[in-house]
């Protein structure tokens, strides 16, 4: 049997106070270049596996229907294919 769903606390007093006092400190705080470089670390990583992801699509189709897959097309479809997404 699930278990019921927890209502949502309500913040109040000096709880309230404090965390939006650290939320408009997290939100003006200035990125580090270390955290910088681990963002576009980070963004190359999933920009590579995406690729890889779409290839690896593209090959079992291909192979499924016996045919070759054009590179500009490809493209196309890679294109279209993460718009949706």
């Amino acid at each position: 049997m699930p278990l019921p769903i927890k209502e949502t606390p309500v913040l109040t007093g000096k709880d309230a106070v404090r965390f939006l006092e650290h939320m408009l400190e997290a939100e003006t705080k200035p990125i580090t270049d270390e955290e910088r470089r681990e963002y576009e670390r980070g963004k190359r990583l999933y920009d590579e596996c995406k690729k890889k992801e779409i290839e690896r699509v593209l090959e079992r189709v291909a192979a499924r229907m016996q045919i070759d897959i054009d590179p500009e097309f490809a493209k196309v479809i890679e294109e279209e294919f993460w718009n949706l997404v």
